[in-house]
């Protein structure tokens, strides 16, 4: 039997420390990839989702595993792009994309790739390009909320440059803008 474990929010100045980060401040390196691939329990994943002015919603997720099995993290990297899109008339498309060496994963800045698909951005305007069977869709997501960011060569807790930038977490403020930054959403 093992013993219980205390949990606690990371929030003291050791804790940023010990991950290389600084409190309130964002690097364009903490969007990229950070874990090693097909390491055992870990799991990454980019994630998208809105409500479009149509009221339709749309979820785009780009995974290093593909944890919706019962598999879950212990499995080897295996990426998967999935794409689930449900109209107000009741209409649900669904597709979903596993590579099997066509992918690839940036440490510096989110841009991920699987296959043709790609989620790619800068802390301030995000681009999604999927290609999945039958369905082709393009995202802009341009961020409204502001934030400070780090320069990207500082991976240290004291920012070597800060500037502030519009940053595309704020998902309400997204969420109600994105229809009008999607140029293209065709399911067959």
């Amino acid at each position: 039997m093992s013993r219980p474990e205390t949990c606690r929010i990371a929030a003291a100045p050791a804790d940023y420390q010990r991950y290389g980060i600084a409190k309130g401040e964002i690097a364009a390196w903490e969007d990229g990839f950070r874990t090693r691939p097909g390491g055992p329990g870990t799991f990454e994943w980019w994630y998208f989702d809105a409500v479009l002015d149509d009221g339709s919603t749309l979820v785009i997720n780009f995974m290093v595993k593909d944890i919706r099995g019962g598999r879950g993290i212990s499995q080897p990297a295996r990426p998967v792009v999935s794409f689930e899109l449900d109209r107000p008339n009741g209409t649900h498309v669904e597709r979903a994309l596993h590579a099997q060496d066509d992918f690839a994963f940036a440490a510096d800045r989110c841009d991920v790739r699987v296959g043709a698909c790609t989620f790619a951005g800068d802390l301030h305007t995000y681009r999604i390009h999927l290609e999945l069977d039958a369905v082709t869709a393009d995202v802009t997501l341009t961020g409204q909320a502001s934030i400070r960011t780090r320069s990207p060569a500082s991976r240290s807790p004291t920012p070597r440059s800060t500037t502030t930038t519009p940053a595309p977490t704020a998902v309400s403020a997204i969420a109600s803008r994105s229809a009008a930054r999607t140029r293209s959403c065709r399911p067959a």
